[in-house]
């Protein structure tokens, strides 16, 4: 039971087909957020067995998880292609953090992806201030 209660701290690592002839991203514009230091976090691949995930990580410390999942499928219906034929025409509802002082503003997906949705600058707080 206590190792349920650890896996959240477990980062799992995707990593994306070679053969997947997608644009980069998905076809979403990528933030500028520079990289950051060299991770010292240990990381593992499929092979590590539960037993020896238990004796050196589950209790003590964190690992990263890299080639355990394949979600290349769902990666292919998240490309902004994809998510623009499905849902461009469905309303989004805009809205600042505080939903009870503001108005909301309901835009067709389509809109908000090509007109609004933009990477944050890293310099800017998340208030706008």
């Amino acid at each position: 039971m206590a190792a349920a209660r650890l896996l959240p701290l477990l980062l799992l690592g995707w990593v994306r087909p070679g053969a997947c002839t997608d644009p980069p991203g998905g076809g979403w514009l990528a933030g500028t957020v520079p990289e950051e230091p060299r991770c010292t976090v240990e990381r593992a691949d499929a092979s590590l067995t539960y037993p020896l995930f238990l004796q050196r990580f589950a209790f003590s410390r964190p690992l990263i998880l890299g080639g355990v999942t394949d979600n290349s499928a769902f990666r292919a219906l998240c490309t902004r292609e994809k998510l623009l034929a499905a849902f461009g025409p469905f309303p989004v509802r805009l809205s600042t953090a505080n939903t009870y002082s503001y108005r909301k503003v309901d835009v067709p997906f389509q809109e908000y992806v090509e007109q609004l949705l933009k990477p944050q600058d890293p310099a800017r707080l998340g208030s706008g201030g």
